[in-house]
C-alpha cells in the first residue's frame, strides 16, 4: 500500500523521481518515463527504511554492550528485521530493477545471518544469501577482469599484468563454478513455495567461459 504522505523516491536509472500515475496505481519516472509496479515499489522501500533502522540498532548495540536499552533494541531490531525480511519476500516476487536486486540480495544476507545466529531461520537460508551475495561480487570482478584483458597493450609490463590476470580470472571462475553448485544445491533444499526473482546466473557460467 502506499504510505500515508506522498513520498517521492528516486528513480533506479536516472536522476528523475517516481511518483503516481494520475490515472493508474503505479508510479513514473518524471524524467525517463519508465513505468514502477506500486506494490513492489512500496515494499521494496518499505524493507529498505526497516533494514537501515534495525542496522543502525545493532551499530548501537555493538557499542554499547552494558545499556539499560539493550533489551528494548533487541526487540526492535527483531521486529524491524523481520517486518524488512517479508517486505523484501514481497518485492523479490517482482522483477526488480538491478539497483535494487542487488542491495535486496545484500540486505537479505545480512538479515538472514542474524537470524541463523539467533537460531530464528535455518543455517541454509543463511547460507544461500551468503553465496548469492559471493556470486554476485565474483561477477563483478570477472566482468573488470575481462574488460582489463580486452585492453590493448600499451607498457612493457602489460604483458605481465594480463598473464597474472589470466590466472586470477581462472581462479575466480573455479570460485564461481563451485558457488553456482551450492546455490543449486541449496535451492533444492529450501524449495521455495513461491519462485523469487532474484538470481541472475552469471554470464560467465555458460560452457565458453
Amino acid at each position: 500500500m502506499p504510505p500515508e504522505a506522498p513520498q517521492f523516491y528516486d528513480c533506479p536509472y536516472c536522476d528523475g523521481q517516481l511518483v503516481p500515475l494520475p490515472d493508474h496505481p503505479d508510479l513514473a519516472c518524471t524524467l525517463c518515463g519508465r513505468r514502477f509496479e506500486a506494490d513492489m515499489l512500496y515494499a521494496y522501500k518499505d524493507a529498505e527504511d526497516a533494514f537501515v533502522q534495525g542496522h543502525q540498532n545493532l551499530s548501537v548495540m555493538l557499542k554499547r554492550r552494558i545499556e539499560p536499552r539493550r533489551d528494548v533494541l533487541q526487540r526492535e531490531t527483531n521486529e524491524l528485521y523481520h517486518f524488512a525480511y517479508n517486505k523484501l519476500q514481497t518485492a523479490l516476487h517482482y522483477r526488480l530493477p538491478e539497483v535494487y536486486r542487488l542491495a535486496a540480495i545484500e540486505m537479505m544476507a545480512d538479515i538472514t545471518l542474524y537470524f541463523s545466529d539467533r537460531g530464528m531461520t535455518s543455517r541454509y537460508e543463511a547460507g544461500y544469501w551468503r553465496r548469492l551475495l559471493t556470486e554476485v561480487d565474483q561477477d563483478r570482478a570477472l566482468t573488470e577482469i575481462t574488460q582489463m584483458l580486452a585492453e590493448p597493450i600499451h607498457g612493457p609490463f602489460d604483458p605481465l599484468k594480463k598473464l597474472l590476470a589470466r590466472r586470477q580470472r581462472r581462479r575466480l571462475l573455479n570460485k564461481l563454478r563451485l558457488v553456482d553448485r551450492q546455490i543449486t544445491e541449496i535451492e533444492q533444499l529450501i524449495n521455495f513455495v513461491e519462485p523469487m526473482h532474484v538470481r541472475r546466473r552469471s554470464q560467465f557460467l555458460n560452457p565458453r567461459s
